[in-house]
This record gives structure tokens, C-alpha cells and sequence, in this order.
């Protein structure tokens, strides 16, 4: 089957693009990126969309700005409009992790180009491969369902819709197409280097578990998240109810309180729900938010005494009265 063929079938099967839309492509310049940008280009006019597209340099390597300029020929090449910005970062790579910061700042930019654009629909070109990774990587660090169901065709966060149109396909396929077509791309030397977490799972764990154990072991993932993914659904929906039931959400909405019994008599799963919504309602995102943060939560529901407190990142603070629990956000 034609690459092209294939992507409109996952596009129109999962509805990721609405007809007459406009969609922001994110472009790294790497291989897989280009490659969606170039298949958008010529799906353009059967999907009835209009294309835009996005690259952010991070600043974190003396080939960035190159990066930067390739992408914007790239626009101009296939006539497209272009947006880009740079992110001044040497101060905040000494406060905190350097994935998390930049994954934010691309998000800030994201956002600012979606509002410029009059859209929210920003299409990014993970693979299989990558879904793979992330699944196995949070699987790793002990994810809840959340986590190991890993990214989704579709996904709406902080008021952007994330498409992934490229979920359904391998690498393989990837480098493929490029070499069909001739395509000229960038490459980040970093990603063949075993500095970040992710990393050391692509280049060191998969390979050794795809020839000793599980050659098959990307796509056994991807339909681990699949599945896990399905149920999750399920279980979003049972908590969105319960939450337009019993939420109590002050005027200003930086607040949430809970009847305590009534809290209590949710499933341990819808309640645990209840809580990351509440928190990703108040502040936008439930980002370091931990089993072990939510253990404590529930720890403090059971037995923390009256007026008791839990302080979770991102200035949530959970308190706990004779009758209600509160959730707040202090900003």
C-alpha cells in the first residue's frame, strides 16, 4: 500500500482531521517529522485542510539554528506558512530537567502559534516505535493505566488537540519513504547517544529484548496501549460523571471540594480519577504528580485527622476537614 493511502485510512478511521480545518504541523527536521510534512502536503486537498507549519528550537546543541533555517526552506519549498521561535534556556536547565523544561516551552509555543492561527490542532509525527518506547519506559517507572496507555492518536491537552497520524507505522517504513523519495532531513546526534532515559531504552533495552526474548516486542506494546486504552475510556467516562455529580467547584476556579462519603463510596479507580481531575482541572496538567503522591492523598482521606494537609507539585494543596476534602491551587 501506497504510505499516503495508509495515512489517510488511520487519519479518516480514527478522525483525527476535521475537513476544512487548519492543521499546525510540528517539524523537527528529522526524518520522521519531514516525512509527515510531506505526506500532509499531498493529503492537503483530499482531506480539505490547510497546513501550517511549526518548528521550535531548544537551543541545547551548535546544530539547532541550522535545524531552524532547514525547516523554514522546507516551508517555502512546499509553500506553506511558517512559524518558529527559540527558547533562551540557560537559566532553566540549572533548575530542573531538561526534557521536562523543553516538552513545556514547545507546548507555550505550540499554544501561542495555535492562537495565531485560529486552530488547535497540532499534528506531531510519533511512530510505533516511539509508543513502544513510551510504554515500556513508563511500564519502567511504574505508571498507573494513565501512563502505560502512552500517547493517543488524538489527545486534547491544555486546549490543543495533539493528532499522531503516524502511530500505525513502523520506523522501518518511515526510512522507506524517505529513501523512495529522496528526502533530505536532519539528524540529532543526541538521539544516538545514551545521555537522556529514553534513549538508553531505544538504543540498549528494546534491541536486546527484540533479539533474545521478544522479537515482536514493539508492536506487542503498541496494542498493550491499545487495549489499556479502551478500558481507560471506559473508566474516563464513569469518572466524568461522578465528577459533574459531586464536584463542588469554587467561583474563581482555583478551587475543588469533595463530600467525604461520598468520595468514599467510588471504586478506588473512579476515586483516584476523581483526584487527577481535579488537580489537571485546577492547574492544566497533572505533571510529577506520582503514585506514591496519590497513596498520600488517600492516606490523608482515611486516616489524616481534621484540617490535615498534603502539598503536591505544582502549588496544589490538599486539605482535609471533618466533612469535605478540598483541592486548591495557589497561583
Amino acid at each position: 500500500m501506497i504510505l499516503s493511502d495508509k495515512i489517510k485510512g488511520y487519519i479518516l478511521s480514527n478522525g483525527l482531521i476535521t475537513p476544512g480545518e487548519k492543521v499546525i504541523i510540528g517539524v523537527s527536521g528529522g526524518p520522521d517529522s519531514i516525512t509527515l510534512a510531506h505526506i500532509l502536503f499531498k493529503l492537503q486537498y483530499d482531506l480539505d485542510i490547510q497546513l501550517h507549519i511549526a518548528h521550535f528550537n531548544h537551543n541545547l546543541r551548535k546544530g539547532s539554528k541550522a535545524d531552524q533555517k532547514f525547516v523554514e526552506e522546507l516551508a517555502v519549498k512546499l509553500n506553506i506558512p511558517f512559524s518558529t521561535d527559540s527558547w533562551e534556556n540557560a537559566d532553566a536547565i540549572k533548575k530542573g530537567s531538561i526534557e521536562e523544561l523543553a516538552r513545556d516551552q514547545r507546548l507555550v509555543f505550540f499554544k501561542k502559534v495555535a492562537k495565531q492561527q485560529g486552530t488547535r490542532t497540532i499534528a506531531l509525527a510519533h511512530t510505533e516505535d516511539d509508543l513502544a518506547e513510551t510504554v515500556l519506559m513508563r511500564i519502567l517507572r511504574g505508571a498507573g493505566l494513565n501512563g502505560i496507555r502512552g500517547m493517543l492518536p488524538k489527545r486534547k491537552v491544555n486546549g490543543l488537540t495533539f493528532i499522531r497520524p503516524f502511530l500505525g507505522l513502523s520506523r522501518k517504513e518511515i526510512e522507506s519513504y524517505i529513501n523512495k523519495n529522496k528526502l533530505l532531513f536532519k539528524i540529532d546526534p543526541t538521539n544516538n547517544q545514551s545521555i537522556f532515559y529514553r534513549n538508553k531504552i531505544r538504543l540498549n533495552l528494546l534491541p536486546l529484548i527484540e533479539k533474545q526474548y521478544s522479537p515482536n516486542i514493539k508492536h506487542l506494546l503498541s496494542n498493550l496501549s491499545k487495549n489499556i486504552s479502551a478500558d481507560f475510556d471506559y473508566l474516563e467516562i464513569q469518572t466524568e460523571k461522578a465528577f459533574k455529580k459531586h464536584a463542588q467547584i469554587s467561583k474563581n476556579n482555583n478551587c475543588i471540594k469533595f463530600e467525604l462519603d461520598e468520595l468514599q463510596k467510588q471504586h478506588t479507580a473512579i476515586k483516584r480519577m476523581l483526584l487527577r481531575s481535579s488537580i489537571e482541572y485546577l492547574k492544566g496538567n497533572t505533571n510529577r504528580l506520582t503514585l506514591k503522591h496519590m497513596q498520600e492523598i488517600e492516606e490523608l482521606i482515611l486516616k489524616g485527622p481534621n484540617k490535615a494537609i498534603v502539598n503536591l507539585p505544582g502549588n496544589i494543596i490538599i486539605q482535609k476537614s471533618q466533612k469535605l476534602l478540598s483541592i486548591e491551587h495557589n497561583t
